[in-house]
């Protein structure tokens, strides 16, 4: 991810509320690039505001699915069967098991090169995950689901609304199967930035 965000000169975010998760620094380095007159900026399509409309070169409040209907029809593009599935290509000798891999970052999520302090990902049915930033930082979920493209999905039931001190409804995340490989080659959310999530392990606050 980081490798593409250097590239890039111009960021497509669509259906997403940009709400400080993942790949949010992808559409911000695009509206950093634009202002420095080296790129395209960033283009956002979906129904509610994010915290960067205001730098946006182009903003389409509307249903992704009627936009991109609309501009295929423009570009007379007929849809194309997926026949392709896309398996992450973990580094060499992260594996533990299925399911099961070394990462180079500490138990708070930050880059390690100490293999001694390494997390192990262990994204097995069950396992109870923290998250290590965004608006969510903090919260524990746990691995419900793995979906038969590779994706995992996280439960978080008991998760608190700082701001009003109340409990959130229970809610669910999807960690995309490409993290398995952006993470063991020691890509987190942002260049020298931490993934994601670690696993919560017994007696950890």
């Amino acid at each position: 991810m980081a490798e593409w965000q250097a590239k890039s000169d111009l960021c497509l975010a669509v259906g997403t509320s940009l709400s400080g998760f993942n790949v949010d620094s992808v559409a911000e380095a695009a509206i950093h690039k634009r202002a420095a007159g080296c790129g395209l900026g960033l283009v956002v399509i979906n129904l509610q505001q994010t915290p960067y409309d205001d730098g946006c070169s182009l903003r389409i409040f509307a249903r992704a699915d009627d936009v991109l209907r609309m501009l295929a029809a423009e570009l007379r593009l007929e849809p194309l069967p997926a026949e392709s599935e896309f398996r992450p290509t973990l580094a060499p000798g992260s594996l533990v098991a299925e399911d099961v891999v070394r990462v180079p970052f500490d138990s708070l999520g930050a880059p390690c090169s100490n293999p001694e302090r390494m997390e192990i990902w262990d994204l097995r049915l069950g396992q109870r995950l923290r998250l290590t930033g965004g608006p969510y930082e903090g919260d524990v979920g746990t691995v419900m689901e793995k979906s038969v493209d590779g994706h995992y999905r996280i439960r978080l039931a008991d998760s608190m609304n700082t701001t009003f001190n109340v409990k959130r409804r229970p809610f669910s995340l999807w960690i995309g199967s490409w993290w398995l490989q952006q993470a063991t080659h020691g890509f987190g959310l942002t260049p020298a930035g931490r993934i994601p999530f670690v696993n919560e392990r017994v007696g950890s606050t």
